[in-house]
This record gives C-alpha cells, sequence and structure tokens, in this order.
C-alpha cells in the first residue's frame, strides 16, 4: 500500500501553487491548492489495470487485497459429481489450465463416464495451419483440435472434450 500510496502522493505533491497547467487549451496558474493523503478519486483506468472493485477505497488496496483477488481467479469452477447408479466420483475435466482472469480452460479426454449434455458451438480460424476458437469479434481465444466439441457443466462452465490432451497441453 505504501509504495501506490507514495506514487500518489508524490504526484499530487507535485501539483503546486503557481504551477501552469493546459486546461482546454488555456494555460491556467494553479491557485489555492491542497491536497490531503486519499483524498483523490481514481480514475477508471486504474479499476481496469489493477483489477479493482467498484466502491473498492485506496486504504484497502493492499497487498493482502491482491493475494485475495488472485486466490478468488485461480479457484477451480468446475465441480465433479457423484454418480449414484455406480457409487463413484465422476470427473468432468482431466485438465485445467488457469489462467489470471479467472476464465479457466478445463479439458476433458473424451466424452465417455460422464453427464455432459449440453453442446455448444464454437466459431473458429485457421491461422498458420492451426486451429483456433475465436470469438464474436474474431480474437483467438485458443488452439483447438479438429473434432474438439465443447459442453457447458451444469454451472455453465465450459468443458472442452477432446481425444488428445498431449496437444493442448502443448499449445
Amino acid at each position: 500500500m505504501a509504495f501506490f500510496n507514495n506514487i500518489l502522493q508524490n504526484t499530487l505533491d507535485g501539483i503546486t501553487d503557481g504551477k501552469n497547467v493546459l486546461v482546454n487549451g488555456n494555460l491556467v496558474t494553479i491557485q489555492n491548492h491542497r491536497t490531503q493523503s486519499y483524498g483523490i478519486i481514481m480514475p477508471k483506468v486504474f479499476k481496469g489495470s489493477f483489477g479493482l472493485e467498484e466502491g473498492t477505497k485506496l486504504n484497502e488496496v493492499t497487498p493482502e487485497y491482491f493475494a485475495r483477488k488472485l486466490a478468488e481467479k485461480l479457484v477451480t469452477r468446475v465441480s465433479n459429481y457423484f454418480d449414484d447408479e455406480t457409487g463413484t466420483v465422476i470427473n468432468l475435466y482431466d485438465l485445467e489450465l488457469k489462467r489470471s482472469n479467472g476464465n479457466h480452460l478445463y479439458i476433458r479426454d473424451g466424452l465417455e463416464g460422464c453427464n455432459l449434455t449440453h453442446k455448444i458451438e464454437w466459431l473458429s480460424k485457421v491461422e498458420n495451419g492451426i486451429l483456433y476458437r475465436i470469438d464474436n469479434d474474431g480474437n483467438i481465444l485458443n488452439p483447438m483440435k479438429e473434432g474438439d466439441e465443447i459442453y457447458l457443466d451444469d454451472d455453465g462452465n465450459e468443458i472442452i472434450i477432446t481425444n488428445d490432451l498431449k496437444f493442448h497441453i502443448d499449445n
């Protein structure tokens, strides 16, 4: 916290009486300027850059805050389930690739033996001979293998069903 506080406070301290700044094309001289620690509102650009939540106060932004946010994003969101008929726990994925944004990639070797039924269609493009899954804007999401399918679990998490786990590990 002290690190961010020092940067912000030093910047604010650099704005002093008598300093000229450009406002809407006009040169204005700062007069009667006062700044107090934590007496600022951070622009939205910092919210996105630092992953801050709406209403986060500057004095709450500590190393512990970032550790908690990271831990929340690293949580596995796909659950296994108990199959009453066989009396066994069924794993819905074999591989989980963690992403810092929390949108982890779950991959399963084949569909056999699980209860995934909600198949979804996905957009694709081939670039340099590699098949990619893309979003609606054409941005590449991840490499895919011909024949891969995507299913949703009961909580809406996407699980890629493949016959080539090694391909997904390597790419």
